[in-house]
């Protein structure tokens, strides 16, 4: 260890040492939580404001383990990250990437000791890896309206109430419909049908964000502004700023971009408390960009502003603005929900459509771009948005389940778009007997990773692994259910997962370990005992 100027240095196994011990114990309060018979977790001071909650969501766990040994605390925020990074892209199977990165550590370390070199490791995975995903891939079929309520049943910790309502949300929205999760004022949980329309663009600066757990803009009643031009400084928006600041309403302003000045200024008023506010850049470019603003403005119910009309910044008052009833800020995409204009929307439709035929006559060399742009418009503005509104008979029920539901939520999306695989740590064991019939000594950490799933399930189901093993025939789809015991055909049963949540946990879980073998030197501040 070296000590300089109140950091501490340590080197190579020294380092890699300590920081596993906060892996270790992340990774264990994780994985209880894995499977029908995972357990739940009770965060004693949620949120800082030292409310219990009960929750069974693996990401969740681990945003709020935190170590004062700041040894520990970097190991902890490695395999937090690979909870995070697959959260943030299908919200499922947090808990599983949690999972193959703690065996996968635990193995590399092993095998360091007994002389192999970190770098050798890195190699062997990256070798292994691409092919345990064109494997995935390989298994994966397209997922059907029955499947819709088993993927939602298993993400939701096999609540089958759970898959029947969002099963039913589906059904009552297109093809590009959403479905919005929120807190309801009853005990009853409910689905609602609102017109809504989301769009790929999200908040232009994360100093918005008003949820830090989803990463998330949320906003009730909003006033909307909506404009193709650049805001290029504060003096341009003030007035209506201060117009609406009596009201204590908040306000998301939707322009082709910001300056840094007009950021930064309302970042400081955020942090200050003394606006609501949310900048977002508006989606595509040209007058591709000018028609979904269009589009906005009429479901929002906005005057909007344009290079070319008579309404400037300046000349803005309140009654310009649009609203709705709620709005979601994610990183990439903006849902609109219950816009002011919504009994405007059939009107719009029938003008876009009008257009879309007069294309599809012509022989324009983009025909076929635009004919999809025009579509995909219709789509967004007919979709409509399923509200799924949650019930409970206290508030730690009800944010137990509401969590239940975001993951059920985010899973049978991913579902949708990449199709899905056999559940139950079966695909990956699957992949693992691919890999070891190759008897290629590269792909051997990544198969004891590949295992782990499995067996981490069996033990939170009191289930002998062993035994277990000798039940099951991953390459015929042959898997148990963890909830009887069973021995059944995983998809026939449907017990299945995300393609994409499968391939992701995976693959962020390798990652995470590739950048714990690469590790030669921990710097922290001077320690302090925990």
């Amino acid at each position: 260890m070296v000590k300089m100027q109140n950091k501490e240095l340590l080197f190579n196994d020294q380092a890699r040492s300590a920081i596993k011990s906060g892996i270790d114990i992340l990774a264990d309060a994780v994985k209880v939580t894995l499977g029908p018979n995972g357990r739940c977790v009770i965060l004693g001071e949620y949120k800082k404001i030292g409310t219990p909650h009960i929750t069974k969501d693996g990401v969740t766990v681990a945003k709020n383990i935190k170590f004062k040994d700041k040894y520990k605390e970097v190991g902890a925020s490695l395999i937090r990250e690979a909870a995070l990074k697959t959260v943030e892209t299908v919200g499922d199977s947090t808990t599983s990437s949690t999972v193959i990165a703690q065996a996968l550590i635990n193995e590399s370390e092993k095998l360091i000791q007994s002389g192999i070199s970190p770098v050798e490791l890195k190699r062997n995975l990256q070798y292994s890896l691409k092919k345990a995903i064109n494997i995935i891939k390989e298994s994966s079929t397209p997922i059907k309206d029955s499947d819709i309520k088993n993927i939602a049943t298993i993400s939701a910790n096999n609540d089958e109430s759970i898959g029947e309502l969002i099963a039913d949300a589906y059904s009552k929205i297109t093809e590009n419909g959403v479905i919005a999760v929120e807190e309801s004022n009853s005990t009853k949980t409910s689905v609602d049908i609102v017109t809504g329309m989301q769009f790929e663009q999200g908040f232009a600066s994360s100093y918005f964000v008003t949820d830090e757990i989803k990463n998330e803009c949320v906003f009730s009643k909003p006033y909307v502004l909506i404009s193709e031009m650049k805001v290029e400084t504060m003096r341009e928006i003030m007035p209506i700023l201060e117009g609406i600041h009596t009201e204590n309403r908040p306000i998301v302003i939707i322009a082709q971009d910001f300056s840094e000045e007009v950021i930064e200024t309302l970042r400081i008023n955020v942090l200050n408390g003394i606006l609501r506010v949310c900048c977002v850049k508006a989606p595509s470019y040209g007058e591709y960009r000018k028609m979904i603003l269009e589009d906005l403005s009429i479901l929002t119910k906005a005057n909007f502003i344009t290079h070319d009309s008579a309404l400037d910044f300046n000349d803005i008052q309140v009654h310009d603005l649009g609203t709705c009833d709620k709005i979601i800020i994610s990183k990439d995409k903006t849902m609109i929900i219950g816009g002011k204009g919504q009994n405007d929307i059939p009107k719009r439709v029938e003008v876009i459509k009008a257009r879309l035929a007069e294309i599809k006559k012509d022989d324009a060399t983009n025909q076929e771009f635009l004919i999809e742009f025009f579509e995909t418009r219709i789509a967004r503005l007919v979709g409509g948005v399923a509200s799924i509104k949650v019930g409970g008979i206290t508030e730690l029920e009800m944010k137990e389940r509401k969590d239940r539901i975001d993951d059920a939520v985010c899973a049978t999306k991913a579902a949708l778009e990449e199709g899905i695989v056999p559940g139950g740590g079966i695909t990956y064991l699957k992949v693992f007997n691919r890999l070891y019939e190759e008897k290629d000594s590269k792909n051997d950490l990544l198969c004891h990773g590949l295992t782990s799933i499995f067996e981490t399930l069996c033990k939170n189901s009191n289930f002998n692994v062993k035994d277990c093993l000798n039940d099951i025939s991953p390459d015929k789809n042959i898997g148990i259910n963890m909830l009887t015991g069973e021995v059944v055909n995983m998809l026939d049963a449907g017990i299945v997962d995300p393609t994409s949540a499968s391939r992701l946990a995976l693959e962020n879980a390798v990652s995470v370990t590739m950048l714990y073998l690469s590790t030669a030197c921990v710097v922290v501040p001077e320690l302090v005992e925990f």
